[in-house]
């Protein structure tokens, strides 16, 4: 009867109990989302609130936003930067300038002023001036503009090219969004600017050099024209 009973298939079978595999998996893939959200949260403060401070070429070259005392003093100390490449040009009424100015006579550091626009095409000659000033800034130096993602990017890509072997491509990644820069904003025309360069390069059947990029930054480069200024033309026309 006890037999019959035990092997009866109608009566309540003891379910085996779930594995909790796919509770522990599902765990970690949450902690994991976190943890990424958590890396980008930190990763955007740094760029928008902090100082977005990035080595170009460690030991040689770093970029950063707009520098404090405090943070100029702390990259001299830790890397011994002999040089500021300020592409916000010299600014003697603004407060900013006169910190940093003050700030890189006490320390020693030489303050090279080479303005480049962030939001339009920079014209011929301040554009030579920055090429010339960048060519000729000791190391290792710093570059920055006010928050170290456009205009810095685009100094830094130009760095490489200049003074490393990195390919074109490979330099263009230091302006990119991985620094702040949106190529699809007004700072798209410092994407353009480099395009115009490899176009140059392909016209002439040049390999880009670094006396190629130099010539064309100081005698070949022209700002495209704005489409304010196209259609004003127009309409006096």
């Amino acid at each position: 009867m006890l037999d019959t009973i035990a092997k009866d298939p109608k009566a309540p079978q003891t379910q085996p109990r779930a594995p909790r595999r796919e509770s522990r998996v599902r765990l970690i893939v949450r902690c994991s989302v976190l943890a990424l959200v958590a890396m980008f949260i930190a990763e955007c403060l740094r760029i928008f609130v902090g100082g977005n401070f990035h080595s170009v070429v460690s030991g040689r070259c770093y970029r950063s936003g707009q520098p404090t005392a405090e943070f100029l003093e702390a990259v001299h100390r830790t890397h011994d930067i002999k040089a500021v490449l300020n592409l916000r040009d010299e600014n003697n009424d603004e407060p900013w300038y006169q910190e940093e100015k003050e700030t890189a006579e006490r320390l020693g550091i030489k303050l090279i002023n080479a303005g480049l626009s962030g939001s339009e095409p920079t014209g011929s000659d301040d554009f030579a001036k920055f090429v010339k000033a960048l060519d000729a800034c000791p190391e290792p130096m710093l570059i920055h503009c006010a928050n170290g993602n456009d205009r810095t990017g685009f100094a830094s890509t130009f760095y490489l090219l200049m003074r490393t072997d990195t390919p074109l491509p490979e330099a263009r990644r230091q302006l990119s969004l991985r620094y702040g820069h949106f190529s699809w904003g007004k700072a798209g025309c410092l994407q353009r600017m480099l395009d115009s360069y490899e176009a140059w390069l392909a016209k002439e059947h040049y390999e880009h050099t670094a006396e190629h990029l130099r010539f064309w930054g100081c005698h070949i480069y022209r700002p495209e024209p704005l489409p304010n200024r196209v259609a004003a033309v127009g309409n006096e026309k």
